[in-house]
Formats: structure tokens, sequence, C-alpha cells
């Protein structure tokens, strides 16, 4: 895991790194290309060869930090295959690759999520492919539904030991539950409090119990124990203190685990615990507040061998205070149960948008919520629902057809009736998931009364492990007063549901939901065009991706679209699948060919890729550049 440590310290000095662009990565492109052809005007000499190399060294520094800070913006920038083909071969192999592939990888994903103080965070997922541990970057703002254990196949731009992510599968692991890591039942817990021989902790390890184990007030174990209806505590013993063999940085927490690990080893047997939490003093700033595994993963023990548990870690300062201390612990432990953050997902003027919508996604913006930004609220329903917590039938009702329905309040034990999840229009793809929230027990008791004043809904496009509170009352800038409120009607313009919240106290809550007439509304297909520049030799044929998305509302029938790329003129250009055939909502990937003639000048030459179904026609523009 050598390379997590080398790059998890970009998490804070990656702020000070200065940012690089596509444009600039084009730039080295150019330039590469440039002193390659230069070289071999001149018969390939040694000084030009020379040339070639030092740009292309100067070039993959740039790649390489775009494809942390920008992994779309590498994809789209990325030299193609024909030209990587040119370079390698003036271009000498190295131990540190210089040049980038394109493939696919499979491997065993690892993945820790690092909250940051400021209500930033950084998703680290690696893969073990060929032996080596890669990190995978992936595009747009959500990371896939990753845990430690499962296997991960990407496709996309690698360059050493870094990877930008375009596709990606994920093969469920089902090793954790068989292995000792279920999300119910009594939770083996063991934290280690960790000093450094020049950097040491007074807190009390009875203070650090007390937040994790104690049976009354606020703990780790009371807050598990309420918000999953007894189906989950947690148990175990605070082990420490061990001074480690040196001190160690917020960002070198594989190292610290190691060593925590090995001074401890000799008085814990490692195999008998499934959570596993290290607890240090800082040796200066942090740019995070904690970190977790996602799920468990496989560690091992001198004396213990091998043993199954999810691993966070979090420092001293946070533990004195029993209410900032639950605080975190519960986020941390709840990315251990398998979870991603509680999100906000915000339209503009609107409580949600089109089907397609993406909206504005605010990564912390669930505050009734532990898994959103520092909170004692319950876990929301969807990721109750995923952690067993709350069971299909008997405490979530599935609602498709026009209904009323009366649900509990979340926090009421033994669980009933609590949550709805809600399709979205008869012909609908996503689901709004919908619970009542009352001043009950330790934990909700603690959040704004505003929260209280009907239903929270929750969006749900992809599933879990991620949740995105809704806001209807989007004139505020808070999400507290998210709720749908008794006497509220709801009329969704995108689709043919209606939800009305009729009445609600503090034994539940009532809504209807009413799918009226359905009818087809059609819109112009969504286009996406990568590379949207690209450099390519004389002679050489650039790979270009054009994705087609069906935008038509979910009742319309499916359509035909028709694919060309004209320009630029008297050039060749293929396109394989010149038709598709999409449903409402569906989308399609397809790629195009385009050769540079031998005869063509330096320059920049648009070009466009076209898009008809029937009378319509969209067009999309990218750009070839001849060094």
């Amino acid at each position: 895991m050598r390379h997590l440590l080398v790059f998890s310290s970009l998490f804070s000095a990656s702020l000070l790194a200065q940012e690089i662009s596509s444009q600039d990565l084009r730039n080295w492109n150019d330039r590469v290309l440039a002193a390659s052809q230069d070289s071999r005007g001149k018969g390939r000499d040694a000084a030009s060869q020379a040339i070639v190399g030092t740009a292309a060294r100067q070039r993959a520094d740039a790649l390489a930090q775009l494809i942390r800070q920008d992994p779309e913006a590498a994809l789209r920038s990325a030299l193609p295959e024909e030209a990587l083909q040119q370079l390698r071969s003036q271009v000498p192999a190295v131990d540190v690759p210089v040049l980038e592939s394109w493939g696919t990888w499979s491997g065993r994903a690892e993945h820790i999520i690092l909250d940051g103080e400021d209500e930033s965070h950084q998703d680290w997922i690696t893969i073990s492919a060929g032996g080596k541990q890669v990190d995978v970057h992936f595009t747009g703002d959500t990371v896939p539904g990753i845990q430690c254990g499962d296997q991960l196949t990407v496709s996309g731009v690698r360059l050493g030991d870094s990877i930008a992510a375009g596709s990606s599968s994920v093969l469920v692991a089902s090793s954790n539950a068989s292995g000792g890591c279920s999300t119910q039942g009594e939770q083996k817990t063991a934290v280690l409090m960790v000093n450094f021989p020049t950097v040491k902790s007074s807190l009390s390890l009875e203070q650090v119990e007390v937040n994790f184990f104690q049976s009354t007030g606020r703990s780790l174990n009371t807050y598990w124990n309420e918000t999953s209806y007894g189906k989950t505590t947690a148990t175990g013993n605070v082990f420490g203190w061990f001074t480690l063999d040196r001190t160690y940085s917020c960002d070198e927490y594989y190292q610290m685990l190691e060593a925590a690990i090995l001074a401890a080893d000799p008085v814990i047997d490692f195999t008998a615990y499934s959570r596993l939490f290290v607890v240090f003093p800082q040796s200066g700033s942090c740019a995070w507040a904690g970190i977790s595994t996602v799920g468990c993963a496989y560690r091992s023990s001198p004396g213990d061998g091998g043993f199954l548990a999810s691993v966070a870690w979090l420092p001293t300062k946070y533990m004195t205070s029993n209410t900032t201390a639950v605080k975190l612990i519960a986020h941390e432990a709840g990315h251990g149960l398998g979870l991603y953050h509680a999100r906000a997902r915000t339209f503009e003027g609107e409580p949600v948008g089109t089907q397609t919508a993406a909206g504005t996604v605010l990564s912390y913006g669930d505050k009734l919520s532990s898994m959103g930004s520092w909170n004692l609220g319950h876990y929301a329903a969807p990721h109750k629902s995923i952690l067993g917590w709350l069971s299909a039938g008997s405490s979530v009702r599935v609602v498709e057809s026009s209904s009323v329905h009366t649900i509990q309040p979340i926090e009421v034990s033994p669980a009933g009736l609590q949550a709805l999840k809600v399709r979205r229009g008869t012909d609908g793809n996503s689901w709004l998931w919908l619970e009542s929230r009352r001043k009950l027990g330790d934990f909700d008791s603690s959040l704004s009364s505003s929260a209280f004043n009907g239903v929270l809904v929750h969006l749900d496009v992809s599933g879990p492990p991620y949740t995105d509170l809704l806001d209807f009352a989007p004139s505020t800038s808070s999400t507290l007063d998210a709720s749908l409120n008794v006497g509220q009607t709801w009329v969704d313009p995108y689709s043919n549901l209606t939800l009305k919240v009729l009445s609600g106290d503090d034994n539940g809550v009532t809504v209807s939901a009413d799918y009226g007439a359905t009818s087809c509304t059609t819109a112009p297909p969504t286009m996406t065009l990568m590379p949207t520049k690209v450099t390519v030799a004389r002679g050489a044929t650039s790979y270009l991706f054009l994705t087609i998305q069906n935008r038509d509302t979910q009742n319309c029938p499916s359509s035909e679209f028709e694919i060309s790329a004209p320009e630029p003129g008297g050039w060749t250009t293929t396109v394989p699948t010149p038709k598709v055939k999409l449903t409402p909502g569906g989308e399609s990937t397809v790629f195009m060919t385009k050769t540079v003639p031998s005869s063509a000048a330096s320059g920049s030459y648009p070009f466009q890729a076209v898009v008809k179904r029937g009378a319509e026609t969209k067009t999309i523009s990218g750009t070839i550049v001849v060094p």
C-alpha cells in the first residue's frame, strides 16, 4: 500500500499545487508531437531523441496531476493510441512510465473516505492490478458504490499507478458478512490509543470508553442500538496507550495503522474484532477530521495473521467532548458499515428537476443524518434499509399506484411501517423515499424542530449507499427545513405523481400518492463527445466517442437516431454504428474514426457529430489539431 501513503498526502498538498487544465495538457501534446516529428526529420539522432524524451517526461507530470485533479479532462486530452504507438518507438522504456495507455483493468478494490474539517472530502479507491496497487479516479461528482473487497473493473487511461476511469463495473463481494463483518448483531470493536515519542495526549481512556461503549446516554453503542431498533450494538475494548516508533503525520494513516498493529499485537487478538479505530494526537495541522474504510478489508498482524475489519482514524482533539465525539464516531463507523455520505441534492427554484437532471450535490448537505455534517441524527431510511435495519414489506412499503399510507416516526421502536419508497411516475426510473422524524430518543431529539413538520424526501436514482435529501423549501438557503409539511401538496412537473401530506402527529404521518394520466413529451437528445479536442499526426487516425441519451418522457415510444460526422470535408470518416434505437431515458455510446490526410496542413480543424431523428437535427462540435 505504499502508493496510498504517497498519494494520500495530496489531500492537503494538492491544495497548494498549481492547477493543470486540459488546455495545458494539449499544449504538452503539441510539444511532444512536434518534437517527435522533428526527430523523425533528423533521422532520429541522439540529440533530437533526447528532446523527445525530456518533453514526454514533463508532459507525464502534467498528465499525472490532471488525472488526480480532473479525470474527465484527462480522458478528453490524453493522446490517441495511434500517436502513442508512434511515440513509444522514440521514448525509451523506464521504470516510471512517461506515456499513458488505454485499456481495461480489474482487481480487488479498497476504498477509504477522508472527511475534511471544512466539509470537503476525498475518496481514495485502489485496485490490485498486475501485482500493483493502482489509484482509480472517476469522472463526475459521484463515486460508484464500491466497498473494500469488491471486484472492480475500470476502462480508461492509465499512467503508471493511476487510472482515469471513463467507465466501471462492480462485482459486489460477499466475503464481508460471511467473514464476520455483518452490519447487524454485536460489532466487536477495538480502539487503539496511540501516542508518538514527542507528541502525547492527556485524554483519559475512560472518556474514550464512554464515547464508544456506555450503555446509557450517548455513545456509538447507544446510537447503533437506538437507530437499528436493537439489531446492532457496539461492544469491545479500549487499548493503550501505545507509544509508536516515531511521529506520524495525519497523511501517513496507513503507516500509522501498521505501527499501531505492531505495537498492540502482543496484547490484542485482532481476529476477535471486526471494527478497528486508531485514536491519536495530531502532530501538526490536519486537513481532515476523520478517515474510514468503506466496509471491511483484510489486514494482518505478526501474531494473529490475517483478519477482516473496517478501520477508522480519529484525532484525540475530537474525543474530549462526548457530543462531538459521538457525532464523528457515528459518521466514520457508518462508513465502516458500508455507507456513503448523506447528501443534499438541490435544483434551482424547485424541489427536484427532470428525471435526467443532475442538480447540485452537497456532499454533507443532509444535516439530519449523522452521515451528513456534524449532527446526531439517525441514518436516513435508505441507509437503514441497506443495513438491514428496515425490512422490505414490514418497515418499507413500495408505492407504485394511487394509495394512502400512514408511517410511524423513524425513531419508534420496534419498527413498524416507517418508510415509503414511491416510484416517481408510473413509468419513472427514479424513486422517492419518504420518512417522518420526531424529537424522540437520545439522538433525533437534538435536531432542529423544522425537521418535524411533515415528511423528509430522499431522491433515489442509483440506490444506496448514498442518500440525497430533497429541499421542499428551496427559497431558503438551509436544508434543515427541507420537509414536505403537513397540509402541503406537491405536484411533480415531470411525471404524473402527486404527493400530499394529509395529517401528522407524534404517532405518525399520513401521506397520499396519486398517479394521474400520462402523456408523451419529446425532448432533444443529450449528446456528449469525448474528446472534444485531440491532437492527431498526419496520416494517423483518431477515435472519438459520442454518447447519446434519449430525453423523452417515459411513456413515449423508442426512437431511432442517425449518426454522421461530415466535417472536415475530404477526410476519411467511419461510423461503424450509424443508427441506434433508444427507449426514453436510454443511452448509447458509439465511436467514430477520423483519419488525417497526409497532405493536411498544420492547424486546427473543427468537426461536428450530427444526430438526426426524423426532421430533428442536433450537433456537437470538436476540434482536431494537426501539429
